[in-house]
């Protein structure tokens, strides 16, 4: 099932929402800049508020709350991500999570990335 705002956009500037036709898009600021080191970067929805994580620090941020989108549930499943063919990044691996993740869990993930990789 999916729902409002759930047709991210996971670019190397930052995180870009669309919530379908004649809906506001909008985009996480400021623009996040690239590096050649390695990083764990990850996109977060809770509510209404969109997040750009990077090392386990928000870099960028969408906060939809003041102006949430009123759209009906679209009734269907999406049984996969679909990873473009215009990025500028190197992927090393990828965790998609379905549902609530709480903070704990996020920050715990991350910290295990950041070790795996010999990211400070």
């Amino acid at each position: 099932m999916a729902t409002a705002g759930s047709e991210e956009q996971f670019l190397t500037s930052g995180l870009c929402v669309s919530y379908g036709l004649g809906v506001t898009n909008g985009c996480t600021a400021p623009s996040i800049p690239l590096s050649p080191a390695a990083h764990v970067y990850v996109a977060r929805r809770k509510s209404d508020i969109f997040t750009v994580r990077v090392d386990s620090a928000i870099s960028a941020s969408l906060d939809r709350t003041a102006s949430p989108v009123n759209i009906n549930t679209n009734m269907f499943t999406q049984p996969s991500a679909f990873i473009g063919t215009a990025s500028d990044m190197q992927l090393s691996e990828l965790a998609i999570v379905i549902g609530p993740t709480p903070d704990g869990d996020l920050a715990t993930l991350e910290n295990h990335l950041k070790a795996k990789y010999l990211i400070p």
